[in-house]
């Protein structure tokens, strides 16, 4: 009877085993089903979103190099401070050494307070503005950019010159 009952089993098992077969066979037999991607539209930027990204990469290089200059203005000013301090120069001399270097320091000073101004009102992103009214912002902000750097340059290239003599 053992044997009977292991048969049956085994007979059942067999025939769920071809009946799941057969219906993958039918399922594979199916169109198979195709899942619909969507194209990828890479989005055309216009002229002037191009040339708004452009200058305004220039506005933000511009303003990269000076702020490179930033360490350079803080040192010059204490040295131009201690050599107010300790200057060393005929007393008939002194007042036009002195009066020279605190002309350099003003000049850096006000570079450096020229690009904290600038950096207080820049719209980095443009917000809330139109296309073309964002491209005329950041290229007027090239040019304001352009003229503190300018300052700036100035400003410590006059100061070294000064701390030379």
């Amino acid at each position: 009877m053992k044997r009977v009952n292991s048969l049956c089993l085994l007979s059942a098992l067999a025939i769920c085993l071809l009946a799941s077969c057969g219906q993958n066979q039918e399922q594979k037999k199916e169109a198979p089903v195709v899942e619909e991607t969507k194209p990828v539209v890479k989005e055309e930027k216009s002229e002037t979103q191009v040339a708004i990204v452009q200058v305004r990469g220039e506005v933000i290089e511009i303003h990269d190099r000076s702020m490179a200059q930033m360490s350079e203005i803080h040192r010059l000013s204490r040295q131009l401070k201690d050599s107010i301090e300790n200057t060393n120069v005929n007393p008939m001399e002194q007042e036009e050494v002195i009066n020279r270097y605190r002309n350099h320091l003003k000049g850096l000073n006000d570079a450096n307070q020229e690009m904290l101004q600038w950096m207080r009102q820049f719209n980095e992103d443009g917000e809330n503005m139109e296309e073309q009214e964002k491209l005329e912002y950041f290229r007027k902000e090239k040019v304001k950019i352009s003229k503190v750097d300018s300052q700036i340059n100035e400003a410590v290239k006059s100061a070294r010159e000064v701390l030379r003599k």
